[in-house]
């Protein structure tokens, strides 16, 4: 965290620009580009709270999505989802809910379960240990966001049928593990940037963003709700609050429903 950010402008542009120093060069574009908010379709005035809470996310979220009906789901019925109640994993459900002719099955730790259930875009919602109860029949995707070995293992021998598996997070950081010996297919990290340049060169750098920002209005709409929200801010002042609100998050004991705004001043 900082207060400041120093750039260098290159390939300005009356819609972006993006940050050209050196020691960033050899990232995918997507990691360097800045909008200008005036022409951004997926910015909205007075909602930045929900855009460095869930933007980033939801621009993961909408890239898988996107890969997967690129791909025509490899011929699954069911996508399996880990850490259902991450914004990443519900963002891709949103998507795929919205999307329909697939069955989107959320796995999460039984204290996230009331949550994740009422979303209301996972057809169904499962505990790590009720993976035995995924239909072993149905050809079937795995989303992994949670990054456990142990959770990836089941889901693996639980479905045979299993058409592909998409390494995406590591919710669950201190399970991460090798896929050695794992049953099925070999997991394959999905790459988002790889999916915006394909689309980007068929849509065209606005067309992607239209696309995008479509759908984005939809999700953080729903997230934001007063009525119902997804997520309900709360705000840190400070280096210790930040601290502070770092370590809950670490922890693990936080709230799915919390989003953190902190703010070093």
């Amino acid at each position: 965290m900082a207060t400041e950010l120093v750039l260098e402008p290159a390939k300005v542009n009356a819609h972006a620009f993006a940050d050209g120093v050196a020691h960033r060069r050899a990232l995918p574009a997507i990691y360097n580009a800045y909008p200008r908010c005036a022409v951004d379709p997926l910015h909205r005035t007075g909602q930045e709270d929900a855009e460095a809470l869930l933007r980033p996310m939801f621009t993961t979220s909408w890239l898988v999505d996107d890969f997967m009906a690129d791909n025509g789901f490899f011929g699954a019925t069911t996508a399996v989802l880990s850490s259902a109640s991450s914004k990443t994993a519900y963002g891709t459900a949103f998507q795929m809910h919205r999307r329909g002719g697939i069955e989107v099955v959320g796995l999460t730790a039984e204290r996230n379960r009331d949550f994740v259930q009422a979303l209301g875009c996972y057809d169904r919602v499962l505990s790590y240990d009720e993976v035995g109860l995924l239909d072993a029949a149905a050809p079937s995707v795995y989303l992994d966001y949670a990054g456990s070995a142990a959770v990836r293992r089941q889901v693996h021998v639980q479905l045979p049928g299993l058409r592909y598996s998409c390494s995406i997070g590591a919710s669950h950081v201190d399970q991460v593990g090798s896929a050695e010996g794992l049953p099925g297919p070999k997991p394959v990290f999905m790459f988002a940037p790889a999916q915006a340049a394909k689309r980007s060169a068929e849509w065209g750098g606005a067309g992607l963003m239209e696309r995008m920002g479509r759908d984005w209005a939809a999700f953080a709409g729903r997230a934001v709700d007063p009525r119902d929200p997804w997520v309900v801010v709360q705000e840190h002042q400070g280096p210790a609050a930040a601290q502070a609100a770092w370590q809950q998050v670490l922890s693990g004991g936080g709230d799915a429903r919390t989003g953190h705004i902190l703010r070093l001043a």
